[in-house]
């Protein structure tokens, strides 16, 4: 439907604003959608509609659906969209795909600038939520300076924040190395020239479906060995969060972006690495190697084939380690760029919820003999739960 501009007032010129809140009109909106999320300075696999429409059909439900935007002459130049969960009682208001997304941002097309703070004042608008939490939104970007704007005038409490890093490597230079730990790479070039002594060492990728299925399976199984080796339960034996990945990874097949390498030597798997490649950026999402062969940094190797892959086909610009500093990542390269948390809150039951969600959550993952006994716990009941559902 038409509405208002957010904030008040009435649309100006051919600039119409709209909100949807059930699926159909979600399912209406995507091939625009993807249109518009194509012509980002950054364009990225979770802003389209594939991406957050796949992860709405898993853990859409008890989500309410708010998507806000504007058409110019009919075309969609702008949209947030957004929806709404219930956590113990506390509203919260969140970016489709929510913690399962490294970026988080409002859509304007290119010269669009000017209708951020409105976008951004509408991600505000309704009586309907306690909490506004916006994850990995990135620093300096249009979103970031929109949300500052409209939180400053919208009178709510809130706190912008940093939250992590995103490491990204340029593959592009001869030099793209310069910023790699020397002592790094050299282990990995002895660990080849050890492991080539064996047998043939190479990167295969996953291409055609039961290629892909056998290939999710192989990463579970590392994946299981290894969060168990520690103690934990990985959460790809959560039956409901292992049937997203396995169907955000269909997904990506289907549109193109998926590029699954496999490191093998001779015909023994040691390493898999889960990555979406879109708009000439090569993204890492997850990965996991035979733990009978850690001593040889598979991960490591298959890393290094995967951006010798890139150079040579010239498929992407950038590898894009996601969210997070760890110290893997930065092994590889120096650049990185800041994300923020963005919340606001208001009433009592708000203010508790900030405080546990930006004071007390972030202590307890700091502090892992708190934090490991508690996930372990909820990782296990959730299997429990699915058991019992099913």
């Amino acid at each position: 439907m038409t509405v208002a501009e957010p904030g008040g007032g009435v649309a100006v010129g051919r600039v119409e604003w709209f909100v949807v809140e059930d699926e159909t009109g979600l399912h209406a909106l995507a091939p625009e959608w993807a249109r518009l999320a194509g012509t980002l300075p950054q364009p990225s696999h979770f802003a389209t509609p594939a991406w957050t429409g796949t992860w709405w059909r898993h853990f859409g439900a008890g989500r309410r659906l708010r998507l806000v935007g504007a058409r110019r002459d009919g075309a969609l130049v702008a949209l947030a969209p957004l929806c709404t969960r219930r956590v113990g009682g506390v509203r919260v208001r969140e970016l489709l795909g929510s913690e399962e997304s490294d970026l988080a941002t409002l859509l304007l097309a290119p010269g669009e600038a000017a209708l951020g703070p409105a976008l951004a004042r509408a991600a505000l608008e309704g009586d309907d939520w306690d909490v506004l939490s916006l994850w990995c939104v990135a620093d300096g970007s249009a979103t970031a300076e929109a949300l500052r704007g409209a939180l400053a005038t919208a009178g709510v409490r809130h706190e912008i924040a940093p939250l992590t890093v995103n490491p990204i490597l340029d593959v592009r230079p001869d030099q793209w190395d310069a910023g790699a730990s020397r002592s790094m790479l050299k282990d990995l070039a002895r660990q080849r020239r050890v492991l080539g002594r064996q047998a043939k060492l190479e990167v295969r990728f996953a291409a055609d479906a039961p290629e892909i299925d056998a290939a999710l399976a192989d990463l579970r199984a590392f994946h299981a060995v290894r969060w168990a080796n520690q103690g934990e339960l990985s959460r790809l034996r959560l039956p409901d969060y292992w049937a997203w990945v396995g169907a955000i990874t269909r997904t990506a097949h289907a549109e193109g972006w998926l590029y699954f390498p496999r490191l093998v030597l001779g015909e023994r798997l040691l390493a898999t690495g889960l990555y979406f490649l879109h708009g000439r950026r090569l993204f890492y999402w997850m990965g996991a190697h035979d733990a009978e062969f850690a001593r040889h940094s598979p991960n490591g190797l298959l890393t290094l084939e995967v951006i010798e892959h890139l150079r040579v086909t010239g498929l992407a610009d950038v590898l894009d380690f996601g969210r997070g500093d760890e110290a893997y990542k930065l092994r590889w390269t120096g650049h990185a760029y800041p994300l923020l948390q963005v919340t606001a809150h208001r009433g009592w039951r708000g203010q508790a919820a900030f405080v546990w969600q930006n004071r007390v959550r972030p202590w307890a993952w700091s502090h892992q003999s708190v934090s490991r006994p508690i996930r372990r716990a909820k990782r296990v009941v959730g299997r429990l739960l699915a058991r019992g559902a099913a």
